[in-house]
């Protein structure tokens, strides 16, 4: 198992594959849980020719670990949003899901997803919000290219895990028979971009069921000389939203208000 999945499926997902037996991988991604410099890694294990992926309860130790109290109903509301990307969290705290050989590459970046979005969903419990200098340029932008009358702003959407989630961009259509593109913006220049895009990842997974097209799903970065930091952006969000970066807003700025 471990030279096949290793070399033809996980490795081409960027993520670092060790052997720990003849049936048991750890898998560690470049990602860090929210607020952290942990990286996220899963196990992946071969059990009667299926494959069980876990993080081992990782996930909620490293939230606790940072002085968050997980109640019953923040539990409950961590696995509805898990349930919805067909990962489990079961009574012992672990994320996890099963797999076949064809499908282990995509169940464990799924798994890695979940613990993405169960350790931003805390954002919101215990971060102040702040302004986002890069929001406001983003918003001056829209506004000038002559989009102010189908902007509008921090519009509260409730998401697949109960949450209002505020969503800071919402281009509306001239027909009402359109739905609505949902935005956000990224700052990876910042001391907490990257926390800011994992905490967006999360909220975004929880808005897909009310916008099911990921075309209506866009998220606008200020990466300006960060190639390989865009790179690592975009799978972040691979099968989440569009990725827009800012520098280059000429090339995408009439198919965003198609």
């Amino acid at each position: 198992m471990g030279n096949v999945t290793c070399s033809t499926v996980i490795s081409k997902l960027g993520f670092e594959c060790h052997p720990m037996s003849d049936t048991l991988l750890r898998v560690i991604s470049p990602f860090t849980y929210y607020d952290d410099c942990e990286q996220i890694s899963v196990f992946v294990q071969e059990m009667s020719g299926q494959y069980r992926v876990t993080d081992y309860c990782d996930t909620l130790m490293n939230i606790e670990s940072r002085g968050i109290h997980l109640t019953k109903k923040k539990i409950d509301l961590i696995r509805s949003s898990l349930a919805s990307q067909g990962i489990s969290l079961n009574d012992s705290g672990e994320i996890s899901a099963w797999a076949d050989e064809s499908s282990v590459g995509q169940v464990t970046a799924n798994v890695i997803r979940g613990g993405i979005l169960a350790s931003a969903q805390t954002a919101d419990w215990y971060a102040e919000v702040k302004d986002d200098k890069f929001e406001k340029c983003v918003i001056s932008y829209l506004k000038s290219a002559g989009l102010g009358k189908r902007l509008a702003l921090k519009e509260k959407v409730k998401g697949i895990s109960g949450h209002n989630i505020t969503v800071p961009l919402t281009l509306r259509n001239e027909s009402r028979l359109i739905p609505p593109k949902r935005g956000f913006t990224v700052s990876l220049a910042s001391s907490k971009g990257w926390n800011t895009a994992h905490s967006t990842v999360g909220k975004i997974v929880d808005l897909s069921q009310v916008v099911p097209d990921i075309n209506n799903r866009f998220v606008i970065v200020d990466s300006d000389g960060l190639t390989p930091e865009l790179q690592q952006l975009s799978l972040l969000f691979n099968d989440t939203a569009r990725v827009l970066p800012f520098h280059t807003r000429d090339s995408w700025i009439e198919s965003l208000v198609a």
